[in-house]
């Protein structure tokens, strides 16, 4: 009898890690840093941790959204689709729905208000590795709900300054802390709230 009990003890414990082993990485991954765009927040080769269940409840192994959990924030690094794209990236959010936003030479403005820069002395990044390219600035951005490093060189990119917008109903604007570096929402546009996937830790 107690032998039963034993082996049915074993075979629920064994039975419940199989099923958290294929259940957990449909709502918390690891993943590598591999592009530089979010440098020098995270850095080629990082190890980034995921919260998939951050913003939707999906069914595991499926994009069908049992319950939303709530939407992104400023300040937010998500993982996403870019729009056409079956690949996923992650970039920072700066800006929501009805939110209109700017930016003038690397520097955003977000709802009229230009947000807060504060140099950080770029000496200690020489160190860092240089496929994270690291620019001639490195800036605390802050404002509208977050704070960050941003990196950038002074009148190297075009895509420094666009003119005001008002981002659109269920999208939200995307910008890596490489402004230099960064395939973002300045080419592509904001991103859909379906295309998003979850929520770095940070």
């Amino acid at each position: 009898m107690a032998a039963t009990v034993k082996k049915k003890l074993l075979f629920s414990l064994l039975f419940a890690a199989v099923l958290m082993a294929a259940l957990i990485p449909s709502y918390m991954r690891v993943y590598r840093v591999e592009g530089c765009s979010d440098a020098p927040s995270f850095l080629v080769g990082d190890r980034i941790f995921v919260f998939k269940a951050a913003y939707d409840l999906r069914l595991p192994y499926t994009g069908q959204v049992l319950w939303n959990r709530g939407d992104p924030r400023p300040g937010d690094v998500i993982l996403y689709h870019p729009p056409g794209e079956e690949i996923t990236v992650f970039k920072r959010v700066v800006a929501g729905p009805g939110d209109v936003i700017a930016m003038m030479e690397n520097r955003l403005v977000i709802n009229g208000a230009l947000l807060q820069y504060e140099k950080v002395d770029p000496e200690p990044y020489n160190e860092v590795a240089a496929t994270n390219r690291i620019g001639e600035v490195v800036e605390v951005e802050s404002g509208h709900g977050t704070r960050r490093l941003i990196t950038y060189s002074p009148g190297v990119d075009s895509i420094a300054s666009f003119e005001a917008f008002e981002v659109p109903e269920g999208r939200y604007f995307v910008i890596g802390d490489n402004r230099d570096n960064s395939l973002d929402s300045r080419m592509y546009g904001p991103v859909s709230r379906q295309s998003i996937l979850g929520r770095v830790a940070e």
